[in-house]
This record gives C-alpha cells, sequence and structure tokens, in this order.
C-alpha cells in the first residue's frame, strides 16, 4: 500500500515537471509556441488543484509511517474534510466563473466587492457542518466507522480539520478568484505552494518533532493560511493583468 502511494505521487510529481518544463521551454517565440505553453500551464493547474486528491496523498502517506492506526483515523478524518468541502467547492466555483465574466467586461474594481459577497454565504453553509464537529465529533465520526478506538483517537484531529475549514473557506475562494482571472501560472505556483507547505509541516510536526496525527492535521490550516495570503495579494495588488486575454 505504502509503495502504490508513493508511485501515485511520483506520477503526479513527474506530470508536473514535464509540464512545467514544456511551459518554460516554449514560452519566448512564436505564436504556436506560447499557445503550447499555455496548455501545459493549464494542464500542470489542473493537476495541482485537484486538492481533494492532493490533500489525501498529502496526509495519508506521512500518516502511513505512523502506524496503522493513525491511518485508519487519518482515513476517516479526511472523510469528514470532504463532507466539509463539498458545499464549499460549488462556491468556488462560481466565484471562479464571476470573476471571469468580471474580467471580460473590464471590471477588475467588481472582483473585491464579490468576494466579500460569495464570503458570507459560503461560510453560512459550511458553518453548521463546522459546529457540529466541534461539539459533537465522536456522533459524526461514528457516521463513518463503529470502532470505538478509532472514534475516540479521531476526535480532535477532527476538531482541528473543522477549525482549519475557518481558513480553508476564505483561501479556497480567493485561490478560485486567481483561476477566474486566467493567471494560470500565477494558480499554479500558488498551489505548489499548497502542497509544499502541507507536506513541510506534516513531516516536522511528525517526524522531526515527533508529535501525534492531530498535529499532523494542523498543517492543513498553515498550508491553507498561505495559500489565502498568496491569492489575496496576488488580486488586490492586479498583477494578474499582465495575462493577455
Amino acid at each position: 500500500m505504502k509503495n502504490k502511494h508513493l508511485l501515485l505521487i511520483g506520477l503526479v510529481a513527474l506530470s508536473l515537471i514535464v509540464l512545467t518544463s514544456v511551459a518554460l521551454a516554449s514560452s519566448g517565440s512564436s505564436k504556436p509556441a506560447t499557445t503550447l505553453a499555455e496548455m501545459a500551464r493549464i494542464k500542470a493547474w489542473l493537476l495541482a488543484t485537484r486538492h481533494t486528491v492532493r490533500d489525501y496523498l498529502d496526509t495519508i502517506v506521512l500518516l502511513e509511517r505512523l502506524g496503522e492506526a493513525p491511518l485508519a483515523v487519518s482515513n476517516i478524518i479526511y472523510s469528514c474534510f470532504a463532507v466539509f468541502c463539498v458545499p464549499l467547492e460549488g462556491f468556488a466555483e462560481a466565484t471562479c466563473s464571476m470573476v471571469s465574466r468580471l474580467v471580460g467586461r473590464r471590471r477588475p474594481r467588481s472582483i473585491a466587492p464579490l468576494m466579500r459577497e460569495m464570503m458570507s454565504p459560503a461560510y453560512l453553509v459550511t458553518l453548521p457542518l463546522l459546529v457540529f464537529a466541534m461539539l459533537f465529533p465522536r456522533l459524526l465520526l461514528s457516521l463513518f466507522t463503529s470502532d470505538p478506538a478509532v472514534i475516540g483517537a479521531g476526535v480532535w484531529s477532527l476538531r482541528v480539520v473543522a477549525l482549519a475549514m475557518l481558513v480553508v473557506v476564505p483561501a479556497d475562494l480567493w485561490a478560485a478568484a486567481v483561476s477566474g482571472t486566467g493567471d494560470t501560472g500565477a494558480a499554479f505556483a500558488i498551489e505548489a505552494v499548497l502542497s509544499t507547505a502541507m507536506v513541510a509541516c506534516g513531516y516536522l510536526a511528525a517526524f522531526v518533532i515527533g508529535r501525534g496525527q492531530e498535529y499532523v492535521w494542523m498543517s492543513l490550516p498553515v498550508a491553507w493560511t498561505a495559500c489565502l495570503v498568496l491569492s489575496f495579494l496576488w488580486i488586490r495588488g492586479g498583477r494578474w493583468k499582465r495575462v493577455e486575454l
């Protein structure tokens, strides 16, 4: 199982490296080369933004090395995290589409008000799930497993993930806004920073400091905070305007 996970990560990483290399090698000459570079950046961005798969690989492979029990618990915690993200993904897709429309209509000043409008309903839909997870973690975990040991071991990890969603919500929306501007290069770079930060923080917590799985899951809010800051600064700084539409 461990070898399969490592192989999958290797294949994804190799794909990203190849696509990025093509983009870099092709940028700078003729029109077809520019098109090829843009296609490579888009494909690399699509791979990086599959964060439901990426976050799973980033955390599970680390926790697998801690033993079978932490791995079993983390599979359940990840299932809860995926449920938390279901309503958020709808708002992220809507944000991306609406930002694209604003950019196409030459109304970049409307992006910030749009983000404020999208943030409130996204929190409104997500917060009930988070409050339920914080108050009744054992009940929520019991929906995924009947093992009392797994439920007991996953309580604090679930609470960490629930609190992390307070950062994931705005971060995902601002990252979607970056994608909506058409700046796939910046979107890919931000997603790469997110994934790198998650792996680095998780590895630090698990194998350098020697903490338990709940500390590994704390890499989630740290990494998504980096994503939030970078996405927000990129949009507010107007750097996406470098892209020719």
